[in-house]
């Protein structure tokens, strides 16, 4: 197994290499899969056999990194694999991946400490695109029956303000059916970059609707809310909220997600709000300050930390 990566540049673009085979269907003869093919392809499991990349929506500023994990799932006695994804080498940049052994998130590839020998396992930024081709070996299978795994992961930097599609163009799957090496038909489904929207917090960052709040009165909870507006540098509809960190007496330090707001129009504002409950530093007694981070959103739930803030507000509970 191939295990020394190195980067390589040469001004502008970059690319990462540990193997830098040619694509070429000789790697196919590789894999024990490839050697006889059957007449017909085979789809005998409960879900559909897939390939995939999570998350399917990532975003990020320029600069900035992410990582995506390539999958596959529900292919069977998993044998070896031949996958290409390909992205949009103007807006991001392969700076480094994980094909063998575990990544820095500490996901490992579905063939971890196994026999396993690699053929291809490179992203080249020239091509825009990512090759790992594996083989386990001594007649291991890896059970993917109805569970995924991870077949390696890419990290990306962000070259440009712009959109782009992480795609699948090759995914050949080799599965042990009673037996006999032989292929799975399976689904692919790629991923997405999106540049967050810009979004400015309004003046004094976080309300609450009193300065005190008795515990003696049954009160156990705040509403803690925000203005947000949506600039109107932003080119497209999109989502927004903040998280509240509020700081107890006692240094309890407790986050607090706003719900998320969509924004149709740019230039537009709204207000975003969470719920505190005293309970969560142990009804400590005194003031509590609050910190506001703006979450600046392309969907619901694929957020990008933005500014944040030390508001004015303060709360006090009493006894």
């Amino acid at each position: 197994m191939l295990s020394n990566s190195y980067i390589r540049s040469k001004g502008s673009p970059s690319w990462i290499v540990l193997n830098r085979r040619q694509f070429t269907p000789i790697v196919l003869s590789l894999l024990s899969l490839m050697a006889i093919l059957p007449g017909s392809l085979i789809s005998v499991h409960a879900q559909p056999p897939s390939v995939f990349i999570t998350p399917p929506a990532n975003a990020g500023d320029v600069g900035g990194m992410f990582t995506v994990s390539v999958q596959a799932s529900d292919v069977g006695l998993l044998v070896g694999y031949d996958v290409i994804i390909n992205y949009d080498n103007t807006v991001l940049s392969a700076v480094s991946a994980t094909f063998s052994g575990c990544d820095s998130t500490g996901a490992c590839d579905v063939f971890n400490g196994l026999n396993a020998f690699s053929v291809n396992a490179f992203c080249n930024d020239l091509t825009g695109s990512c090759e790992s081709t594996q083989s386990l070996l001594g007649g291991n299978t890896v059970d993917l029956s109805s569970s995924s795994g991870q077949l390696f992961s890419v990290t990306f930097s962000v070259l440009s303000a712009n959109t782009a599609n992480i795609g699948i163009s090759l995914a050949n799957i080799a599965a042990d059916v009673g037996g006999s090496v032989q292929p799975v038909s399976v689904t692919t489904s790629g991923a997405t970059f999106v540049v967050p929207p810009v979004l400015t917090l309004v003046s004094p960052y976080a309300t609450v609707p009193k300065a005190a709040f008795h515990l003696k009165h049954a009160e156990t909870q705040v509403t803690i809310s925000a203005m947000v507006i949506y600039n109107s540098s932003n080119v497209r509809a999109g989502f927004g909220g903040v998280t509240f960190d509020v700081i107890a007496p006692n240094g309890v330090d407790t986050p607090v997600q706003s719900n998320v707001q969509f924004f149709l129009n740019p230039g537009s504002s709204g207000t975003v709000s969470g719920v505190y409950t005293f309970s969560s530093a142990g009804n400590a007694l005194g003031r509590y300050t609050i910190i506001v981070t703006l979450a600046r959103c392309v969907d619901p739930s694929t957020c990008v930390a933005g500014q944040s803030i030390t508001s004015p507000t303060f709360f006090f509970v009493k006894a």
